[in-house]
């Protein structure tokens, strides 16, 4: 009898939320993005079209030549790590009903933004809101560094 084989999933590394969905794979050589959708799977074959084009009303507005300003809320280094902190981070301002862009790297680094706007003032009416949401591990102010920033294109 042949010895039994590891799972489909032991290669595939990653870290588990606590009920057991996926937060993030590691992706494919020389691919920063890590996969999306809600179970940690999209699907989509490392080079593809970026999640980002899948067109949630925030990234639609986002992508609006309207809307010039923008709400950065996290950042952090490119590396898997960071992918993966800014989609816990995407996840936990999203049930609180912010309208967060999907993750996007510039510059070696992940930016997590909040809402697009056609001005200066809605935008930071929205920032005071923000800075004061908590945190996905419980802390009370994780986003008070929040500041509004132009949309580059």
């Amino acid at each position: 009898q042949a010895p039994q084989q590891a799972p489909q999933q032991a290669p595939q590394q990653g870290t588990t939320a606590q009920d057991g969905e996926v937060l993030s794979t590691r992706p494919d050589r020389g691919s920063r993005r890590p996969a999306a959708g809600p179970g940690g799977a999209s699907g989509q074959q490392p080079g593809g079209a970026s999640a980002t084009k899948a067109g949630s009303p925030a990234d639609a507005a986002f992508a609006d030549p309207a809307n010039r300003f923008t709400l950065l809320v996290f950042t952090a280094d490119g590396t898997d790590f960071g992918w993966e902190m800014a989609k816990v981070n995407h996840a936990n301002l999203s049930a609180q009903g912010f309208a967060v862009i999907e993750p996007r790297e510039r510059g070696g680094k992940v930016l997590l933004h909040v809402g697009a706007f056609g001005s200066f003032a809605a935008a930071e009416q929205v920032r005071t809101k923000v800075a004061d949401a908590p945190g996905p591990d419980g802390k009370q102010t994780p986003y008070a560094g929040a500041y509004v920033v132009n949309i580059t294109r």
